[in-house]
């Protein structure tokens, strides 16, 4: 990430000539916003005190790194594709920026699978690093738990569509034109799809996840 050209180009823009403690206070914040406890009371995330003075000061922080992005790559949408969905409530809640939420959820047994599988993780150094594994009782209260909290974005927000992972699999075209109609974004972006295969030509500028 610190020899990317494009966040090089970014970040600055977005922070300055940042501080240790600032940069440190912005961790603070971001792990806030994803603590699990959190999730009973999502709806009333960031309403008083210090709690929304802070979320405030993240969700613009977030905003103006999404805008500063989408400048430099000539986009008119950037997909934050964080799973918690504390921080997506915080955007939500306190953001100005113009939001849609798509929940993709996935068979549990296929989650449960997944996590069991050991992994090197792509963004680890030279591969040694793994994706983070769970037992099957673990996986199931994870999966409960977060999509729970995420069905609760519908409370939010009315930008909210539900996907089935299994139907974007058998059909990804049709499954994601309602997803771009809510943006305002014609079928025919999605001419890179045929049947079952994306072909993926230009480079993306994804920090982390899949």
């Amino acid at each position: 990430f610190s020899q990317c050209a494009f966040w090089g180009e970014v970040l600055p823009r977005v922070l300055g000539d940042i501080s240790p403690s600032d940069l440190n206070r912005y961790r603070v914040m971001k792990r806030r916003t994803q603590r699990p406890w959190l999730h009973p009371v999502m709806g009333r995330l960031f309403r008083t005190g210090q709690w929304r003075r802070e979320g405030q000061a993240y969700v613009a922080i977030m905003e103006r790194l999404c805008a500063e992005a989408c400048m430099l790559a000539g986009a008119d949408v950037a997909i934050d594709s964080s799973k918690a969905p504390v921080h997506i409530a915080s955007q939500l809640t306190l953001g100005d920026a113009e939001s849609q939420v798509l929940h993709l959820v996935r068979d549990p047994r296929a989650v449960a699978w997944s996590m069991q599988r050991r992994r090197a993780r792509p963004d680890g150094q030279g591969g040694t690093r793994e994706m983070p594994r769970a037992e099957f009782q673990a996986a199931a209260t994870l999966w409960v738990r977060e999509n729970m909290a995420a069905a609760k974005l519908a409370d939010v927000t009315d930008n909210y569509q539900l996907v089935q992972y299994e139907e974007l699999v058998a059909n990804p075209a049709a499954t994601l034109t309602p997803v771009l109609a809510a943006f305002g974004v014609e079928a025919s972006a999605l001419s890179f799809i045929s049947g079952g295969t994306a072909r993926m030509d230009r480079a993306g500028h994804a920090i982390a996840g899949n």
